[in-house]
């Protein structure tokens, strides 16, 4: 491989693996879901959180493959039993359609689960029976159990030998032909399968069965299901209603992501189960972000065991995590500011030549000319561009542009550098300074940088899968860079890093984005959003510090508009911050969105939460609504454009331009 970072999706590692890169969660087993619970249990998210890594370290192969003596005697410690499915393996496409009415098929789906569940709960009762050597009346009983709902022949003498090994015979002839009803339905225009079992009653009784087993008196038989959202909303209802209607000791964990839990109705006279009573619901990527020091710790965890699998030892890791920041010269980062730079004349560094321009727009060159001579820090380039916005700042506030006006604002940031400045200046700096950093390297035509484990971290989103894209997009970029990518002590290069979060970025859209008609509205709404964010960012006087957030009252969007962000939300392009904001002006509650920190640096905008920006309904329309052209989105980005940029004038109404 070429880093440690190559695969980063649990379905293409092997157990060993999976058990070899698992990191707990605040270093606690079960800190996340409790696969012994009788309750049942979704565990839910967009992709990339780590799910299906959780899940499968869950399933009996690890559980057999992490005990120290016999697999039973780990499985009493664990106090369950672990059956994995994904379930993608029901093709459930194929019941559907056919020319058969959908009643149909949902009878034949639920018995084919029935079959398939119930053989690969006897797979895993016959490895382990292997190696607990259970007495052969013991298995014969639960055997029988199944030939009895099957109305199957008795097992024979010869049979009951090796009784699973026979009945495991019997499951998999009758799903193959049920398979072979199902597949030639559209052929022969028919699909009358012989239904030999109650539904459920296969499953349940099963598992009781398999509960009088020596040594799984009282353990938990929990089915773990991932990938749900290959289910469509009538196959759903089925498993929603193996849930509702759960025997001891079977119980349910069900992986799937945020959009694909289509209902919680169940057969049962139509009735939904209820968060609580009959399930409880776990989002991943909010149990993260719940204790933010515990997910960064798990992040460094989880490169630590990766990067001894690769080779390193522990100290040559942990040195590795610390390259991916680049050394900082002094609190106003002149060295790196003046390499960027470099290739301007003091008095022509891009935002002296802008300013000059704009106040040419009301003054005379002359005052122009003096102005940007008093705002001008030759040694300082940010404490330059922080009087320049102290300054514009003021103008936008009302007062004229002039000389006195420019001595005024760098009278109030000099202190930064001579001592002794106010608490308003310290906040004014460390609020700032991340936007004006960012808008000294665009106005030179380079790339906003992004360094720091700290901030990948914070970038990845509380998704584990996007930090490791992050470092295997960084490594590639160092290697063609020929940079000594695991070795060494020299930091990895600004250029390996920014290029290789970029990357990321753009991989995170592609990935997160639906499928069809719903993918291109979604991409082209953040493509907006950013845009008009960027619009904020890099202007004159930004609103917002840091933007990549909104908040509104959503009560006036239109269902097609609010479709979208919605949809945005469910698949990870937009992020509901919990609670919303009250309403600067009545107190009502708006609900808030934050632009997903992987997508930001797309727009070179700060993966952080701070600004929070309150949208109208006409502009959140004009970035959401699918049926609103590209046309009235650039007329409301320009009327911001020209409310944020000197000489700050204020646009005309906009509202009439959206349809």
């Amino acid at each position: 491989m070429r880093s440690p970072f190559e695969i980063t999706k649990a379905v293409d590692l092997e157990d060993p693996e999976i058990e070899s890169t698992y990191i707990s969660f605040r270093r606690r087993e079960r800190s996340i879901v409790d696969p012994a619970s009788a309750m049942p249990q979704f565990l839910t998210g967009v992709k990339g959180g780590g799910r299906t890594h959780l899940m499968r370290h869950y399933s009996y192969p690890l559980q057999k493959a992490r005990a120290r003596t016999r697999p039973l005697t780990q499985i009493q410690e664990d106090g369950y039993l672990g059956v994995y499915f994904r379930c993608s393996g029901l093709n459930g496409s194929r019941f559907t359609g056919k020319g058969q009415p959908a009643d149909t098929w949902s009878g034949v789906f639920a018995y084919y689960m029935d079959l398939w569940i119930t053989e690969l709960l006897v797979t895993t009762l016959q490895d382990l029976g292997g190696n607990v050597e259970w007495a052969r009346e013991e298995e014969a009983r639960l055997a029988d159990v199944i030939s009895r709902l099957l109305q199957l022949p008795e097992l024979t003498a010869t049979e009951l030998e090796t009784p699973f090994t026979f009945v495991r015979t019997r499951l998999a002839q009758v799903r193959a032909e049920l398979d072979w009803a199902v597949n030639n339905a559209a052929h022969t225009g028919k699909l009358q399968p012989n239904i030999r079992s109650n539904p459920g009653d296969l499953i349940f009784q099963t598992c009781r069965a398999a509960g009088h087993l020596p040594g799984l008196e009282g353990i938990r038989i929990t089915f773990l299901a991932d990938e749900y959202e290959n289910l469509d909303l009538e196959q759903q209802v089925y498993f929603n209603t193996l849930i509702r209607e759960k025997e001891a000791p079977a119980s349910f964990l069900v992986g799937g992501r945020r959009w694909g839990l289509r209902t919680h109705r169940t057969l049962s006279a139509g009735e939904e189960n209820k968060k609580g009573s009959e399930y409880e619901l776990h989002t991943i990527e909010t149990i993260y972000a719940r204790n933010k020091k515990a997910y960064e710790q798990f992040c460094r965890d989880m490169i630590l065991v990766r990067m001894r699998a690769f080779g390193l030892n522990h100290d040559q890791a942990t040195a590795w995590i610390d390259r991916l920041s680049f050394d900082e010269d002094d609190r106003f980062l002149n060295g790196r500011l003046q390499k960027v730079l470099e290739k301007y004349a003091p008095d022509e560094r891009p935002h002296l030549v802008r300013l000059r321009a704009s106040i040419t727009k009301t003054q005379t060159t002359a005052i122009a000319r003096k102005v940007a001579e008093s705002l001008s820090f030759p040694d300082h380039p940010l404490v330059e561009k922080l009087a320049i916005l102290r300054f514009y700042q003021l103008w936008a506030g009302g007062q004229s542009p002039s000389v006195e006006l420019a001595q005024s604002a760098r009278q109030w940031v000099s202190p930064l550098i001579d001592g002794g400045e106010t608490t308003a200046l310290s906040n004014f700096f460390t609020q700032r300074k991340s936007d004006a950093v960012a808008q000294i390297y665009r106005d030179a035509d380079r790339k906003s940088t992004y360094a720091g484990f700290r901030q990948l971290v914070g970038m990845s989103g509380y998704l584990p899968r996007s930090l490791l894209m992050i470092l295997k997009y960084v490594s590639h970029w160092a290697d063609f860079n020929g940079e000594n990518v695991f070795e060494g002590s020299a930091p990895i290069s600004e250029r390996a890093l920014s290029e290789g979060v970029r990357d990321a970025a753009r991989w995170y859209l592609s990935d997160a984005t639906p499928l069809g008609t719903d993918g291109v509205q979604c991409h082209t709404a953040v493509t907006r959003l950013g845009e008009y964010f960027e619009s904020m960012r890099y202007s004159d006087k930004p609103r917002e510090i840091n933007i990549t957030t909104f908040s509104s009252n959503l009560d006036q969007l239109s269902p097609e508009a609010l479709a979208v962000l919605l949809r945005c939300v469910a698949h990870g392009l937009l992020v509901e911050v919990d609670g919303g904001r009250s309403s600067r002006n009545h107190g009502a509650r708006h609900r808030k969105f934050q632009l997903h920190p992987m997508l930001t640096p797309l727009w070179g905008l700060s993966p952080g939460r701070r600004g929070d920006a309150t949208l109208t309904t006409e502009i959140l329309e004009a970035i959401f609504n699918p049926t609103v052209g590209e046309l009235p989105f650039r007329r409301i980005r320009e009327a911001l454009e020209l409310e944020v940029n000197a000489p700050f004038t204020v646009a005309t109404d906009t509202r009439r331009q959206l349809f």
